[in-house]
């Protein structure tokens, strides 16, 4: 893409359909690991539990690590989950900011 009108329509589509699955997991995974409970960030990202269960081991499958340590009130998260919590919340603000420069 070289025209400026050609990053507006990716930031456009983004938009409209929606992120990168890779994208949402990691925004789910932020959520766990702010909340340190599966049960209230899937609440608060209107998702069911089961699903977003799902979506995080998922994720931990595709890295082949374990992120996060469950158990009955609430997770933890392994050094990996630390790690990957510090980079996707970088990650995460540089990716809005372009979304936003690019609308």
């Amino acid at each position: 893409m070289t025209a400026h009108g050609d990053y507006t329509s990716l930031a456009h589509h983004q938009t409209m359909t929606g992120r990168h699955v890779v994208d949402k997991h990691l925004r789910q995974f932020i959520a766990v690991a702010t909340h340190k409970n599966v049960s209230l960030a899937a609440r608060q990202m209107g998702l069911s539990q089961p699903t977003l269960t799902h979506n995080m081991k998922k994720l931990e499958e595709s890295l082949g690590t374990t992120l996060l340590v469950r158990h009955a009130s609430g997770v933890t998260l392994t050094a990996a989950g630390e790690l990957l919590l510090e980079q996707a919340s970088v990650m995460q603000r540089i990716y809005d900011d372009t979304l936003r420069q690019l609308a």
